[in-house]
């Protein structure tokens, strides 16, 4: 309370609290005090406030007063509470009402407090802090925001069942509250890594157990009795409802409890159902409710030497409900076992009064362990371990003040003092410790507040708290009033701890943090031992009910109350302590709970003792807000954040230019941005100007948009009609002139055919004779000059073979004598490898023989304790055997004393067994920390290093040594064509590369580069393996580095540092590696392997290779599978035996097959796909399931144009320019907006058509007929991208490819480089690069040369037209078996491909073609010369080597031997 002699002054408004309520008010005069108000003068100076003249109706938070003080927050209040507006933020804190409404009420407060803690649990785990008095509002609050975040998940039916079960098994009417939670309660909401609401975990605690037999005059017991008195079949149980329960008072038989039994009826339904939806038997737990009542019904009769029960038929009833024995059950309730010997129980009797304690031990055991097993439900059925995030929502007793306050009592305000406790650390010492964390611990002002930590150590510091004193009457023999003797002389002229005038009542007063309570002790003892009966514990173990022999299946030792409540209490505010915590503090607008009726003196106190005032006081004085720099910079600049922008440095200078502040004003921190109240209103209002300003430009630009572009379509509309008709017309006329040119062919053809039958008569008269003697010397002069050409033909093919059989013997002399030398080596090789193997580990050995020998010594010394704990077990067993054989027939009282004296001797040995386990726990905790500090020695510089050589690899690859070549190419040349160059634009380290190649990676690439650029043999494709690269270039050569240990690179010779050609003898098409070898593809449609350069497979159309795993598709549409074997590097043939996997109906052709980590995709050419291989995680798309041995069609409506695959995700696009992608997202691959696993397609939309799709190792990229290339997933740029983001390019691309390994990803993009010529009409541009596109992307698309176009051959530099070949027909087989057979024998071979199966052979290239239709013209047999084949009969199947002696002397055939390939048959025909 402030004193008014510091602001009063005459004439200025003030509030007096008088009667009991708030009164507004002027001062008169100060000396003496006069105040004028409405209901008179008032000359009072102490309950008086200074009063604002603000408008408080719509206040939104309470920091926002003018004024500070108990009276200003206590109207704001009350104003709200006159609105029917329930909640109000307190600065960091949110302040509700209790409204105390029947119907729920949802509040947009506590909806954003959700939303707030959900949205930042991602940083920091969030705790949502309920504290107030009892029947403020807490458990409702709870609930609220409960349901509220189970909008996140799939949860809202089961929360609400879990709510409704726990509030009928522990809430209970109260004096205070009519529906009161009598436990503690902890709900943890579960969020998996997608924020989505997993699961719920709840933890009770504290459980008010002696409610149960001893309920409170004028309160109920727990709800679930009198829901359970209501149940419609309790004649299954035997129990009459006419009968009065002893554990259950205030009956439902008076007339205001029969007109609430229909609503317990359907609260029972509720339960019930709540029940089923947990799995939970529900004829059992209303079994173990009817045991109780009966169990409280039972009646004990006193006899002189035990005590018996009379109602012997209850008894029965509740053995068989339990499941157990009934004479084992009245044993357990009148008799108490006592264990003499090992195997010797004896039973002793029981007074009434310990049968009594003993029945309510049992009542209060089998409520606690039903309550629990209810709890472990529930958690086993919403708990999950896949949780990623969490908000705990703790909403624990309030303070409780009764007519008779005992044990419960004390702890219910002891846990309300320590909450209270950590709710001012929170609000002051936290906001210490984050002006320390800021560096501005100078700018924060003094902090004064109300401190709890006297009352606290009163009741809980050891050793003479009152807790700790009863606790220590506990452990001997005592009652309740030596207890209370114990405590006043512990606290003699305390001012926390006092006692009433009247020295033999029972009592003793605590000043608490909210009022002054009196305790009475009687009880205290007893509640707070807890008793438990290990008896009845293993009776019910053994129950023949297997539900409630699982319920007791862990047996429970005695504990104390106070102390597992004290243990409780800690570790949930020492978790606490690491989370973000949200505090609502609840407020009861009146004591009775009487609905729309607000006692402001009530609620002026709740307000002094929660601090409310001085902590808005200090949040206002100070910094009441705080922003990061990256928040400031989103809502001044109103930009996505860059990854490049210094926060720090924007915010700073736009504060500095735009605002003057002065230094106090605005505090610039480490992280944080402290801004002052008014200053932060100034810089709001100056923001919402340029927003409106901003807002209102933009409506206009979308405007003026919006009729841009329905003009143009518009004229697109117009420009479309125009054309359809044009064609129209054009289609009109095409038709008519067609009629009238055939009508004109008819008549031409019926005159021609008559001419032409005229002159056939007349010629073939004449041409008869003219054959017969024409054949006859032509067949004579053949018939010469084949004889002599055939003897001189044979006589050469004898030499030549004679020769070729030399060299051959030749060769393959060199080729072993060089294999020998390779073996050898790999010998040597291998057995140093084993010596340097060896000598290793006997260095080792001797650097860590310490380590060894400690290591045995320890072994050692546990199995020396082992024996030594079971000597001495054994030589004690034997003592004590023959000590208690000696005394077995004593009187009771040495029994007794026999007994104290084992169990002091037990205590020793189980505090010498705790010696000998902390000395091994010790042992174990120092082998832990060596090997914890191995591992920081040896594998931390292992990943920092890899580490460093990811970042050199990407700092060397984003450098401009590649933009600085490509711009010092001239480009105005004019009439230049267009280039085609694939660049590498990312690379991902997946391991240690360091000994594979000894310098960086990007630097071999960035010299192969140069090298071919420099050239003009620019790089088409790369291709990379587990140790070594390939790359391939435009003019057809093949370029390696990295290992070859396994002749990957096809080389005999090692060299990882140097850029190695390979020379193959022949063109390739396209080549890809696996993990140590490579596949390469020829023109002519022939499957090689780069280590070993022998023919794999013929007629190969498809291929495709991941790691040992390869796949081939043949011209007949078999596909083939085959692993390559694991021999030495110099053997020739390790390829295994190809297996027919599939054979593909004769109608589906194959046109693309894409190969994944053990899967693979078949694409055919009517737009089907098929999968074959693992299903882990739905990469085939046909849903998760087991793996496919065959192909598997995956269904979908559209037709796939283009399918590729990475490690476990697949993209295809279909022939309309749609984007699928199924299978692995966890790294977001997939582009749908989160890191789920898709087991079927799912579609993903762009703003244009797709023309080109490509899959990596974890991301996918695609190429846009707007030329823009989108990419997402995860590589060394781009870290769990879930949508597609775009690439800038400098350059047009016309292709992109992922290709990756164990080792290695990197995704290049092949780049049409345009020149001045074709830059300045951007539409024939845009028109080619899209051709091209989709040109390559229909075609093979790892393939070295571009894909020939005819209308885009005069654009491209590298674009080379197929070669065409040749065919020749001959008359009969076996006069072509004989003329190829010749023709091999040649010095000159111009077969490219001999068909045994037809009379066909083809030449092998154009110049050839040219060559023999030259050869033949000069024959001067032109007739037999057409553009397509030629066919060769008995009279000219020699004809062309006839032609070629005869002119061999003519100088323009001489001409056109040298240019062309065949250069060699000059000195054949001389």
């Amino acid at each position: 309370m402030l004193q008014p002699i510091k602001w009063a002054q005459i004439n200025t408004p003030c509030w007096i609290f008088n009667d009991q309520k708030l009164i507004p008010g002027v001062i008169l005069q100060v000396s003496p005090f006069l105040i004028s108000t409405a209901e008179g003068n008032i000359a009072d100076s102490k309950n008086v406030y200074q009063r604002s003249l603000d408008n408080v109706q719509e206040l939104e938070d309470l920091i926002d007063l003018s004024i500070f003080n108990e009276a200003e927050v206590l109207n704001a209040l009350y104003q709200r509470f006159q609105q029917k507006k329930f909640q109000i933020f307190c600065g960091a804190s949110f302040l509700s009402m209790n409204p105390i409404h029947k119907e729920n009420t949802k509040s947009q407060q506590l909806q954003q407090i959700a939303l707030n803690s959900f949205h930042q649990m991602i940083d920091i785990p969030q705790s949502i802090i309920m504290t107030g008095e009892s029947g403020s509002g807490k458990s409702e609050i709870s609930k609220q925001i409960q349901l509220q975040l189970s909008k996140f998940g799939n949860l809202h039916t089961k929360v609400l069942a879990c709510n409704q079960i726990i509030e009928a098994f522990g809430n209970a009417k109260t004096q205070r509250n009519s529906n009161s939670s009598r436990f503690g309660r902890v709900t943890k909401m579960l969020f998996d890594k997608d924020q989505k609401l997993c699961g719920i975990h709840i933890t009770a605690v504290s459980l008010e157990k002696s409610r149960i037999y001893n309920v409170p005059q004028g309160e109920c017991n727990f709800n679930i009795f009198y829901q359970f008195l209501n149940y419609g079949q309790l004649t299954l149980f035997n129990i009459n409802t006419n009968q009065q329960q002893n554990l259950i008072p205030n009956p439902l038989n008076s007339k205001a409890s029969q007109q609430q039994s229909q609503k317990e009826t359907q609260q029972l339904q509720d339960t019930l159902d709540a029940l089923k939806l947990f799995n939970i038997n529900i004829d059992v737990i209303l079994g173990i409710l009817a045991c109780i009542i009966k169990l409280g019904n039972i009646q004990f009769e006193d006899h002189n030497s035990d005590c018996t029960i009379n109602d012997q038929k209850s008894i029965l009833q509740i053995s068989q409900l339990l499941g157990i024995s009934d004479k084992e059950l009245i044993r357990c309730l009148c008799y108490k076992q006592r264990q003499l010997l090992k195997n010797e129980i004896v039973d002793t009797p029981l007074s009434r009064i310990e049968c009594i304690n003993q029945q309510q031990n049992i009542i209060k055991q089998l409520y606690e362990r039903l309550f629990e097993f209810l709890i472990d439900s529930i958690n086993c059925q919403l708990s999950t371990q896949i949780n990623k995030y969490q908000i705990s929502i703790v909403d624990y007793f309030g303070f409780e003040q009764n007519t008779v306050n005992s044990f419960e009592q004390l702890l219910i305000n002891y846990s309300q003092e320590k909450i209270q406790q950590f709710y001012l650390f929170d609000i002051f010492q936290c906001d210490t410790k984050i002006f320390q964390q800021e560096g501005l611990s100078n700018n924060q002002g003094p902090t004064n507040y109300i401190n709890n930590i006297t009352i606290l150590e009163c009741l809980e510091r050891p050793p003479l708290g009152i807790l700790n004193i009863l606790d220590d009457s506990c452990n001997v023999a005592g009652t309740d009033e030596t207890f209370l003797t114990k405590v006043k002389n512990a606290f003699v002229n305390n001012q926390i701890i006092t006692y009433p005038k009247s020295q033999s009542q029972p009592i003793f007063k605590v000043r608490h943090f909210a009022r002054e309570i009196e305790y009475n002790v009687i009880g205290f003892r007893i509640k707070n031992k807890d008793e438990v009966n290990k008896q009845f514990q293993i009776l019910l173990q053994k129950s023949k009910n297997q539900y409630i022999s699982t319920i007791y299946q862990q047996i429970i030792t005695q504990k104390y109350v106070g102390t597992v409540a004290r243990t409780e209490l800690q570790n949930l505010i020492t978790s606490l302590k690491d989370n973000n915590n949200y505090f609502i503090r609840c407020i009861k607008p009146n004591d009775q709970l009487i609905q729309d009726q607000f006692n402001q003196s009530f609620v002026l106190n709740q307000i002094k003792y929660s601090c409310l005032v001085e902590s808005l006081q200090m949040r206002k004085d100070g910094y009441p807000y705080r922003r990061t720099y990256q928040q400031c910079y989103m809502d001044y600049f109103g930009v996505i954040q860059q990854k490049k922008v210094d926060y720090k440095t924007a915010i700073i200078n736009y504060i500095k230019k735009n605002f003057e502040f002065s230094d106090d004003q605005v505090l610039f921190g480490n992280r944080l941005v402290f801004f002052k109240y008014l200053t932060y209103r100034i810089i709001k209002q100056e923001i919402n100007k340029q927003n409106s300003l901003k807002q209102q430009a933009a409506q206009k630009l979308q405007n003026a948009w919006i009729c841009y572009k329905n003009k143009m379509i518009f004229r697109e509309f117009q420009c479309r009609i125009i054309y359809i008709q044009a064609h129209i017309r054009g289609y009109l006329e095409r038709q008519r002139y067609v009629r009238y040119m055939q009508s004109i062919v008819f008549i031409q053809f019926k005159i021609r055919e008559w001419l032409k039958r005229i002159n056939y008569k007349r010629n073939l008269q004449a041409a008869k004779i003219v054959q017969k003697y024409f054949k006859r010397i032509c067949a004579i002069k053949q018939m010469i000059v084949e004889e002599q050409c055939a003897i001189k033909i044979q006589r050469f093919i004898r030499q030549k073979q004679l020769y070729q059989d030399q060299q051959i013997e030749n060769d393959i002399k060199k080729l072993l004598f060089k294999v020998t030398d390779q073996a050898w080596k790999v010998i040597v090789y291998r057995a140093a490898t084993k010596i340097q193997k060896t000598w290793k580990g006997y260095i080792t050995r001797l650097i860590n023989e310490d380590n060894i020998q400690s290591i045995k010594l320890a072994g050692f010394l546990v199995t020396a304790n082992q024996a030594a704990i079971t000597i001495q077990k054994y030589v004690k067993r034997q003592q004590q055997r023959r000590y208690y054989q000696s005394l077995r027939a004593a009187t009771t009282y040495i029994q007794g004393w026999i007994r104290s004296k084992w169990l002091t001797n037990l205590f020793q040995r189980i505090r010498y067994a705790t010696i000998i386990i902390q000395r091994g726990v010790r042992k174990y905790f120092n082998q832990y920390r060596k090997q914890r500090k191995y591992e920081d020695i040896v594998l931390k510089p292992l990943e920092n290093e890899l580490n460093r050589i990811r970042e050199q690899e990407f700092m060397n690859l984003h450098d401009s040594y590649i933009e600085s070549i490509l711009e010092n190419e001239q480009e105005n040349i004019p009439g230049k064509k267009i280039d085609l160059f694939s660049q590498v634009i990312d690379l991902e380290i997946l391991t240690d590369v360091s000994e594979i190649y000894d310098t960086l990676w990007t630097s071999l690439y960035k010299r192969c580069f140069k090298e071919c650029y420099e050239k003009q043999n620019y790089i088409s494709t790369y291709s990379i393996g587990e140790c070594h690269a390939y790359v391939g270039t435009l003019q057809n050569k093949i370029y390696s580095w990295g290992l070859n240990d396994s002749l990957q690179q096809g080389l005999l010779k090692q060299n990882t540092n140097k850029i190695n050609q390979i020379q193959f003898p022949f063109k390739i098409k396209s080549i890809k590696s696996g993990a140590n070898h490579g596949l390469i593809l020829t023109q002519d449609n022939v499957l090689y392997s780069t280590d070993e350069k022998q023919c794999i497979l013929k007629n190969v159309k498809l291929f495709s290779v991941y790691n040992d795993d390869n796949v081939a598709v043949d011209e007949n549409n078999l596909i083939y599978i085959w692993k390559k074997k694991q021999k030495n590097p110099i053997e020739l043939k390790s390829w295994s035996t190809f297996i027919r996997m599939s054979q593909i109906q004769q109608k589906i052709q194959i046109h693309q097959i894409s190969h994944g980590l053990q899967f693979f995709i078949v694409l055919s050419t009517n737009g089907m796909m098929f999968s074959m291989g693992e299903n882990t995680v739905g990469e085939l798309g046909i849903n998760r399931g087991h793996s496919k041995n065959e192909l598997t069609l995956i269904e979908l409506s559209d037709k796939i144009a283009e399918v590729h695959c990475g490690m476990k995700h697949t993209i295809a696009k279909s022939t309309l320019g749609k984007v699928y992608t199924w299978g692995w997202g966890q790294m977001g691959q997939l582009g749908h907006g989160n890191l789920k696993d898709e087991a079927s397609p799912k579609i993903l939309p762009f703003e244009s058509k797709v023309l080109q799709v490509m899959a990596g190792h974890k991301q996918s990229i695609v190429i846009l007929d707007t030329k823009k290339i989108y990419w997402w997933g995860t590589n060394s740029c781009l870290q769990y991208q879930t949508k597609p983001v775009e690439y800038m390019t400098n350059y047009p691309a016309v292709r992109v490819i992922c290709n990756w390994s164990r080792t290695l990803s990197i995704v290049y993009i092949t780049f049409a480089k345009t020149y001045k010529c074709i830059d300045n009409n951007i539409k024939l541009k845009n028109k080619i690069i899209n051709q091209m596109v989709s040109k390559w992307s229909e075609n093979d698309i790892y393939s070295l040369d571009p894909p020939y176009c005819d209308n885009l051959a005069n654009y491209f530099n590298q674009m080379k037209k197929p070669q065409q070949k040749l065919n020749i027909k001959f008359a009969s087989k076996i006069e072509h078996q004989q003329l190829v057979k010749q023709l091999q024998q040649s010095p000159f071979n111009l077969l490219d491909d001999v068909k045994d199966s037809s009379c066909f052979f083809s030449f092998k290239n154009e110049s050839n073609i040219l060559l023999q239709k030259q050869l033949l013209e000069h024959s001067e047999n032109t007739d037999i010369i057409n553009a397509k084949s030629y066919h060769i009969d008995n009279s000219n199947k020699l004809k062309l080597l006839k032609s070629v002696k005869k002119y061999r002397n003519d100088p323009q055939l001489q001409e056109i031997l040298k240019q062309s390939e065949l250069s060699d048959i000059l000195q054949y025909i001389n």
